[in-house]
């Protein structure tokens, strides 16, 4: 007899619910369902699967947090092929230098991957930015992958 749990159904991201929570999102012509269930499904690489006794522990929680990236990315997506359509590369980074007359700006990429990188990212969108003070709220100290203060912290 096996110890293994049972392998857990695989999760469906519930579009419908997304789309009455953020009606932003719910015209199917700039938003089609395969988009934002593609999405929905990449927000669970960032907010990862429920575990009793972890932050967002709550389901409701969880799937709100997961709305949130969902909407993040959606958006990061949106803003990109927006820029692109203009005729814009997307820059990226953060700004280091402007100048108003002649007008000039710099950016500056982030270079490694750390906390403080990730949070830039997610800052880059109103859902970003709700979602880290969400975080924020859920997990105070942050999540930490072993014991170590200095070992990598996972909101």
């Amino acid at each position: 007899m096996s110890c293994k749990p049972p392998p857990a159904e695989p999760y469906v991201f519930p579009v419908n619910r997304f789309t009455a929570e953020f009606p932003q999102f719910g015209d199917v012509n700039e938003y089609p369902t395969a988009t934002i269930a593609r999405c929905g499904k990449a927000a669970t690489y960032y907010i990862s699967a429920w575990r009793q006794g972890f932050p967002l522990e709550d389901p409701d929680e969880r799937e709100y947090a997961l709305f949130l990236m969902a909407a993040h990315l959606l958006t990061m997506r949106k803003n990109t092929s927006d820029e692109m359509a203009q005729g814009q590369l997307p820059a990226g980074g953060r700004v280091r230098k402007a100048v108003v007359g002649a007008v000039t700006v710099e950016t500056d990429s982030p270079n490694t991957y750390s906390a403080d990188d990730y949070t830039y990212w997610l800052s880059q969108t109103i859902f970003g930015q709700e979602l880290l003070a969400y975080l924020a709220n859920a997990a105070p100290a942050g999540i930490f992958t072993n014991i170590c203060k200095d070992s990598v912290r996972v909101l």
